[in-house]
């Protein structure tokens, strides 16, 4: 969701040069759903990670680091990498990333041998899966970082806590992207813990006391998740793609 906000809100978010991304808005044909109310006040998401103990310096990094992401989506080659990162050398002064040693770890591989250092230069598609496998790991690390943030907050105001499982939440779009399926199948994953913890544990244990209770039958869908995630599915075939 913090990328449909940018693209509304990108000039309010000049300091980090958001007010210049056209060239790799992926998201201008989906203006529809910018309608969404969640997306339209920037000021209250500035709010809510300032309730949470953020400083202004993590906040701060949060935007360059996302800039720094889609920056780095926008490349495919070394050239355009070196010409791209040189636009926003402040980001990476900011995020303490030296230019030179990102570039290396982007378009080249290194060996270690028992006597030498072998420095192998990267061809343009290895550079492009470099760039996509760093970003990713940049975003979780980010992502990571934010709910471990948040977790603490609530753990060191409440002595008491809720625990959510959704295992209805199920959205069907007119266009139903990558993005989306991800989600629908988290939500198997957790339908699927909800069967095997609440089902199958609960009645095992209703065995073992010799309780008198009808057995309660239910949908497996261990196969559907064996479709999406095996060592032959559709995920793997995708990652190797």
């Amino acid at each position: 969701h913090i990328f449909y906000l940018i693209c509304k809100h990108r000039e309010q978010l000049h300091k980090y040069g958001f007010n210049n991304i056209e060239s790799y808005l992926i998201l201008k044909n989906s203006d529809y759903r910018y309608n969404i109310d969640e997306f339209n006040d920037l000021d209250k998401l500035l709010e809510i990670l300032g309730q949470f103990n953020f400083s202004t310096e993590e906040i701060d990094a949060i935007f360059y680091k996302l800039r720094l992401i889609l920056e780095l989506l926008n490349c495919n080659c070394k050239k355009k990498l070196i010409e791209e990162l040189g636009k926003i050398q402040f980001i990476l002064d900011k995020l303490d990333i030296d230019l030179q040693e990102l570039i290396d770890c982007l378009t080249t591989k290194v060996f270690i041998t028992q006597s030498e250092k072998i420095v192998k230069p990267l061809d343009n598609n290895e550079i492009e899966v470099q760039i996509k496998s760093y970003a990713e790991d940049l975003y979780e690390s980010l992502f990571s970082n934010i709910i471990e943030k948040i977790s603490a907050k609530l753990g060191s105001s409440n002595d008491q806590y809720m625990g959510i499982l959704d295992i209805f939440g199920f959205e069907v779009f007119e266009d139903n992207g990558f993005e989306q399926l991800c989600i629908n199948y988290t939500n198997e994953v957790l339908q699927q813990i909800f069967n095997e913890y609440i089902f199958k544990s609960e009645q095992i244990e209703y065995e073992k006391e010799n309780l008198n209770w009808k057995f309660i039958d239910y949908e497996h869908n261990d196969e559907l998740i064996k479709t999406f995630n095996s060592n032959l599915s559709l995920f793997s075939i995708i990652n190797e793609q």
